[in-house]
């Protein structure tokens, strides 16, 4: 029991399965619950989407949608089918910071009871899932390790 409790030393093939799991859920539920409602309202969305105010001086407010539409729908794609994973979850970091710090700065941290309006919550959850996945990688299963230009046992 205390060898299972504290062990920190998780086998290749599980470690693998977790970043796989990680991965697949979270790009699956930002495609699924936020993304594809967007690309499905584009049309009534493209002229009152928030545009960050460092850019707003240059980025219209369909260019904004449409580079959070990149993130949220191909770049969560790309995410589950473990291709191109760190640069995806990388636009993917950087979108959800923005949403989180700027265009959700001045709203209250968490969802609760007789909160109107937005939320840095679920950005912040993103954010950090996305720079998690960055820093690990996408896992032996994916099309990345497939793919790789070196050659590498599948578990180490």
């Amino acid at each position: 029991m205390k060898r299972w409790l504290f062990n920190h030393d998780l086998p290749p093939m599980l470690h693998s399965l977790a970043l796989l799991l990680f991965r697949c859920v979270i790009a699956w539920m930002m495609l699924y619950g936020h993304g594809w409602s967007k690309f499905q309202k584009f049309d009534m969305l493209k002229e009152k989407f928030p545009v960050p105010p460092p850019f707003a001086a240059w980025l219209s407010p369909t260019m904004s949608l449409g580079i959070t539409l990149f993130a949220e729908v191909v770049c969560c794609g790309l995410l589950i089918l473990g291709l191109a994973s760190r640069v995806s979850a990388a636009v993917l970091a950087i979108v959800m910071g923005i949403a989180a710090f700027v265009i959700h700065g001045k709203d209250p941290m968490f969802y609760g009871p007789g909160i109107e309006g937005g939320f840095q919550e679920l950005a912040l959850l993103y954010f950090v899932a996305s720079v998690f996945l960055v820093l690990t990688g996408p896992g032996s299963f994916s099309l990345d390790a497939k793919f790789g230009a070196e050659k590498r046992r599948m578990f180490r």
